[in-house]
């Protein structure tokens, strides 16, 4: 070891262990009795998984009263347009890693009861279909961005009015257009059964969970990128006209994804499914060095950038882009360009070594559901069409491993989708047309 090597190096010691102290601390300060974070490689230095996320959402949206105007043209396919302008190859050339690759995005397509009035429920998932061999060359990839939103009576300024507000009840409460959980199941059932689509990576409209919500995106999606330490905006009022409220003051501060408790979504716990901070702030430089010292101990983590997608993306990716990339160079850290399901794989232990296939077929008066490989969720997502048209979530039953059954007995069901998801990162949606009884 050179003079200089021989210097450095109990500075580099003394870095490391008061980011472990750090993190210890973060963990004492959530309140948290699980493990600290997965173990780190014993034979190697970690790596920082950066995610480019995008909330994926309409130019502008007009109007006043319950049903509005979407301004989608940040979604045309003209190299003059926000989304079009980071889809180049040029652009993203720019920026190489230390694996030598070059920026991926996850774009976390918005859905809300406020889109299903304005447009489509589905108007934004389809306007980034201008892009879907975009998506597909920079290997890309699609999440869901959900707000949960209705048209309702509150207070604001003093005065009672109606307005689009935020929802923060996941319990069955019925708003103006149905009860909370059906209006997010709502728009899922009709990306499974219309799109073929289900979606692996999540963030949340407003960043806004709460302990009945974790519950159930843990029987739906495995990853989420929407905590956002230490924000706390939600009020206690019932009667305000609420936007933009969400608490994570008690998560994980650390950029290693932790699994929930099924009591407290802001603590680690048991539950199957990952979340990971997103940065709401720039880090300051000592944080680049915490974070450069745990990657040094063998800990991989995650750097999450949430923009919208009405922003100037190429130029405020950019920015963000050419200071982590010069923080983490001048401390010699690897990192790599990765998708949210990418960049959760490190943490997600052992996965399925082939590809998820659902087998499905009408037997005794039931759907018999058969997966080749554990899922995710304890059940697949199932969704009914019936005679009208309409699309309702049924609950299959378990029979044995990977087999769920469906009776049928009560059902008006013409045609059936099922949903499944592993922890790689994969999803399989496939239908079955009813055979009248």
């Amino acid at each position: 070891m050179d003079r200089a090597g021989y210097l450095y190096w109990p500075f580099q010691q003394h870095i490391t262990i008061v980011a472990l102290f750090l993190t210890c601390c973060f963990s004492r300060i959530c309140g948290s009795e699980a493990p600290i974070m997965p173990a780190p490689s014993p034979t190697s230095k970690g790596i920082v998984y950066i995610v480019l996320a995008v909330d994926t959402e309409p130019l502008h949206v007009s109007g006043t009263g319950k049903r509005l105007e979407l301004d989608l043209s940040n979604f045309l396919p003209d190299t003059s347009k926000i989304v079009a302008r980071v889809m180049s190859p040029e652009w993203r050339a720019d920026f190489t890693d230390s694996f030598s690759g070059h920026p991926k995005f996850t774009w976390f397509v918005l859905t809300s009861e406020q889109i299903c009035h304005a447009a489509d429920c589905l108007a934004i998932f389809d306007a980034m279909q201008n892009f879907r061999n975009d998506v597909r060359q920079a290997d890309d990839e699609i999440g869901w961005h959900y707000h949960h939103t209705d048209w309702q009576e509150c207070v604001s300024a003093g005065k009672t009015d109606s307005s689009w507000i935020q929802l923060v009840s996941f319990d069955g409460t019925t708003y103006a257009d149905g009860a909370d959980v059906e209006l997010c199941e709502n728009v899922m059932n009709q990306l499974i059964a219309d799109r073929g689509f289900f979606p692996v990576s999540f963030r949340a409209g407003w960043i806004w969970e709460n302990n009945e919500f974790s519950r159930w995106l843990e029987n739906v999606i495995p990853f989420d990128l929407s905590s956002s330490p230490p924000l706390k905006t939600l009020s206690n009022d019932s009667t305000r006209c609420r936007a933009n409220e969400s608490d994570w003051s008690r998560a994980p501060i650390t950029l290693v994804p932790y699994h929930p408790d099924s009591a407290d979504y802001q603590s680690r716990g048991n539950m199957k499914r990952l979340v990971s901070r997103s940065l709401i702030k720039n880090l300051t430089v000592n944080e680049f060095r915490v974070l450069s010292a745990l990657a040094d101990s063998g800990y991989d983590a995650i750097l999450s950038i949430p923009i919208h997608s009405y922003s100037n993306l190429r130029f405020a990716f950019g920015q963000k882009l050419e200071t982590i990339i010069a923080h983490l160079n001048r401390n010699g850290t690897s990192f790599k360009f990765a998708t949210c399901a990418e960049a959760f794989q490190p943490f997600v232990g052992r996965v399925p070594s082939e590809p998820l296939k659902l087998e499905l077929h009408q037997k005794d008066g039931g759907i018999v559901i058969k997966a080749n490989v554990e899922t995710f969720s304890t059940q697949p997502y199932v969704v009914l069409r019936s005679s009208k048209g309409m699309l309702k979530r049924a609950i299959p039953r378990k029979t044995e491993k990977r087999t769920w059954v469906l009776d049928l007995a009560g059902l008006d069901a013409v045609e059936i989708y099922v949903a499944g998801s592993t922890l790689a990162g994969e999803s399989v949606v496939q239908s079955i047309v009813v055979t009248p009884r």
